[in-house]
Order: C-alpha cells, then sequence, then structure tokens
C-alpha cells in the first residue's frame, strides 16, 4: 500500500557564473492567485522560465538577494518558495511553488521517461533517457543504476 510520497530525484551539477563551483540545478512550478502557472529551472548563472507556449532564457543578476534574473525587459525574483514574474504590459503576481508538482518537473527536465515512486520502505525507481534505469531506496542511501536492456518484441500474439 502507497501511503505517501516520497521524492528523490538526481541532478546534473552546472558550473556557477564567476565560480569553479558547482551549483545544483533548482526547478519550481510556480502557481499564480490568477489560476496561472509557470516552470522556473534555476543555477547560479540562469533561469528558463516554461510557459504552455514558450520558454525564455534570464541571465542572474549578480550579488542579488533574493535571487534575481533578467533578459531584456523580462525579470523574476526568486525568494525562497515564492516567484515574481514581471513583464511588460502584464501585471507581477507573487506566485508560490508547489513542491510535490516541481519535483516531477525537475526530473523530466532532467531526462526520466518513467518515474514511479513508493514508500514503507521509500523507493524512486526512474527509467532515463531510454538508456537506463535507476532505483533509489531506503531514504536515498540506496542507489542501483544499470543500463537498460534491449527491448524484445513477441509478435506472435
Amino acid at each position: 500500500m502507497i501511503a505517501g510520497m516520497t521524492a528523490c530525484v538526481v541532478s546534473s551539477r552546472l558550473p556557477q557564473a564567476g565560480s569553479d563551483k558547482a551549483v545544483s540545478p533548482r526547478t519550481y512550478v510556480f502557481m499564480c492567485p490568477d489560476e496561472s502557472n509557470y516552470v522556473v529551472r534555476a543555477t547560479g548563472s540562469e533561469a528558463w522560465v516554461f510557459r504552455q507556449d514558450s520558454g525564455l532564457r534570464l541571465e542572474a543578476v549578480p550579488g542579488a538577494d533574493p535571487l534575481r534574473y533578467a533578459h531584456n525587459e523580462v525579470h523574476l525574483v526568486v525568494d525562497g518558495e515564492n516567484g515574481i514574474l514581471s513583464e511588460p504590459g502584464k501585471e507581477a503576481l507573487t506566485c508560490r511553488n508547489n513542491r510535490r508538482r516541481a519535483v516531477w518537473e525537475h526530473a523530466k527536465l532532467d531526462g526520466v521517461d518513467f518515474r514511479g515512486i513508493g514508500n514503507e520502505p521509500p523507493w524512486v525507481l526512474e527509467m532515463r533517457e531510454q538508456s537506463r534505469i535507476v532505483l533509489i531506496t531506503d531514504y536515498g542511501a540506496y542507489r542501483i543504476e544499470r543500463s537498460l536492456p534491449e527491448s524484445i518484441s513477441d509478435q506472435t500474439l
């Protein structure tokens, strides 16, 4: 029986602007009061904003706290679990991150084709980029990663 949701996502490491250090990308699904929403994939150097019809790359504003990203007249502020996207001709709304949806979007952006979860004990099974399978169990203590075998087709049915 699945009693709750467990999430464990492995992410790639990206370089931070002006630094040799790596920053794990963070994914948000910002839900807005007007019932609109948008996905943000942010690192130390950039943020990608994905909406239903478009995507836009914003550059990090150095030294900004909270995090700020900009491209021309489009600005994004990420302050904890809140996001404010400012665009010309549109009202800037404070939108709240939906953490449950963000975990799934993060996996999708990391190249996960299929994802299954469960608990007691917690586990996550992912098939990635149609080439490998990853099983993470026991609160992330154990990780097994294997190449996917060749598919077999039985056409006698």
